[in-house]
């Protein structure tokens, strides 16, 4: 996952939505993001590659990287990993959602930062399918 968001560490002024993370272990690295009031937490590039090292595998998680002004977000509206399979934020550039420890997909209406992601990818050969 560090790799993949590593992509677009050189955009600036855009910050990415995390929600519904669950890690294998260190299962606690958003803990002092996480109470009641919020189920979603709001990171640049640089806080969340920091964060995400400390996670070895994902179990479930929602990374959306969004440009512009920051919204509050109600609790029916905040990403989750099991949705359909589309971009669940209007203003969201590009969704990562990882799945049971083991894969990840990608959503986004740009084709050019899918290419980013492949290209940091160091075993293409894992990729089962791509699509546009």
């Amino acid at each position: 996952m560090f790799e993949v968001l590593k992509s677009f560490s050189k955009i600036s002024h855009s910050k990415w939505l995390v929600s519904d993370i669950e890690g294998a272990t260190h299962h606690d690295v958003f803990l002092p993001f996480n109470n009641e009031k919020m189920n979603y937490w709001y990171f640049d590039t640089k806080q969340l590659l920091t964060e995400v090292k400390k996670i070895i595998q994902f179990e479930s998680g929602v990374f959306c990287l969004i440009e512009g002004e920051l919204k509050i977000y109600k609790d029916d509206e905040i990403p989750f990993t099991e949705a359909s399979e589309e971009l669940q934020l209007s203003d969201c550039l590009i969704e990562v959602r990882a799945f049971d420890f083991s894969y990840f997909e990608v959503y986004s209406n740009n084709l050019e930062y899918i290419k980013m992601i492949l290209k940091n990818i160091p075993n293409k050969s894992s990729i089962e399918y791509f699509t546009v």
